[in-house]
């Protein structure tokens, strides 16, 4: 679909629009700052005081806008307010087949059907979420635990942002900054990625026991497959087959691909990485460590029997 205009000029593509502005303006090229003090830039000092937070996207390149007037997959959402996946899929396949055979001989009669379903498309720039560096109260450095002692943070980690001081972006509307995919480097497009293709088989058995009684055994999800996609680490990682059908967003939990990185912001936790001993060592699950999660595709098999008695 292409997003027309609303009565105040803007479209939903400039809402997107909006969110990769707000990252631009953080990296060197956009007029970002290598650190933040209550909301202004600043050169890093030598030393870091409480209130100097390190920018972990000064570094980065900015990200391309989209274009408003281009014609993008369709989202079940609330069109033209906001074409994101909202974690999920767009609304429509692009190709759906479906059929059934029948062969007969006597009183037996089989007829299999199938479906086969290509995958829908997802993906937005809204896809992974970090924390802004312009609202944020203290440093790690600064940080401490319920009893008042100072967390012992790595020093390499000092300047990052304690993420339960940070508050909302005052730069978009819904106060989520979203960042680029670290696994790309950019943004994700709507409609970017492809979901794995669906193929589905049942069937329909009758046999007529007499002139009066006919029984009719339907069989649901004989075979369910999923296979195909995009070639993304994730889905090499959650390889697509009868449990596995989609991918969807993990910009809540996502802690990144490597330690370090500025996955989930960098610092929706202590330390360079989740599983720094600061945060209490916690193993982190694997699905996590990528923007997308796989998704549950399976059917259970089926069977139903029905029995048609004329009187």
């Amino acid at each position: 679909m292409q997003y027309g205009n609303l009565p105040n000029g803007t479209n939903g593509i400039d809402y997107l629009n909006n969110y990769i502005k707000a990252f631009n303006g953080l990296t060197q090229a956009g007029g970002g700052s290598p650190c933040y003090n209550g909301g202004v830039g600043e050169a890093c000092p030598a030393v870091l005081g409480a209130g100097d937070i390190v920018n972990p996207y000064y570094s980065m390149n900015q990200q391309q806008l989209l274009d408003r007037n281009g014609w993008y997959p369709t989202y079940p959402n609330e069109p033209p307010n906001d074409p994101t996946d909202q974690g999920g899929s767009s609304a429509i396949a692009p190709n759906t087949f479906s059929g059934w055979l029948q062969w007969k001989h006597g009183k037996l009669a089989i007829a299999p059907n199938f479906e086969l379903i290509a995958g829908t498309y997802y993906g937005s720039p809204t896809d992974t979420y970090g924390i802004d560096p312009r609202a944020c109260g203290q440093n790690e450095g600064a940080a401490v635990d319920n009893n008042g002692n100072p967390i012992a943070v790595p020093a390499s980690a000092a300047g990052n942002c304690d993420f339960l001081s940070a508050g909302p972006s005052p730069y978009v509307q819904s106060g989520y900054l979203a960042i680029p995919n670290p696994y790309t480097g950019k943004m994700d497009t709507p409609g970017q990625f492809q979901d794995p293709w669906i193929f589905n088989m049942g069937a329909l058995i009758r046999y007529d026991i007499s002139p009066r009684i006919t029984a009719n055994l339907t069989l649901s999800n004989i075979l369910n497959r999923c296979f195909g996609g995009s070639n993304t680490p994730w889905s090499s990682k959650f390889k697509p087959n009868n449990y596995v059908c989609g991918y969807g967003q993990n910009n809540f939990n996502y802690t990144g691909p490597t330690s370090g990185q500025p996955g989930f912001g960098g610092g929706f936790f202590y330390g360079n990485s989740p599983s720094d001993a600061v945060n209490g060592g916690f193993p982190i699950a694997p699905s996590y460590s990528y923007p997308f999660g796989p998704l549950s595709g399976a059917q259970p098999f089926q069977a139903y029997l029905e029995l048609q008695i004329k009187l």
